[in-house]
């Protein structure tokens, strides 16, 4: 399941930011242009959102098939 929620952290890093669906009838994502300019910014960027994602649950194991 993906998250919709916006992330805070990434969203008070750029201050005011453009939002634009990427293609019609997706929901507004960050329109980012010069911000990509600058390396420091984008990894800053990148490690807020990573520490603002949930964390993925542990897939359960596939049980194993018997042997004949």
């Amino acid at each position: 399941m993906a998250n919709d929620k916006p992330i805070v952290g990434g969203r008070a890093k750029l201050g005011s930011v453009t939002e634009v669906p990427p293609y019609s009838g997706a929901k507004p994502h960050f329109l980012l242009g010069e911000e990509l300019d600058d390396q420091l910014e984008i990894v800053e960027l990148i490690r807020l959102t990573a520490r603002e994602l949930p964390s993925s649950a542990p897939k359960k194991a596939k049980p194993e098939k018997a042997k004949i």
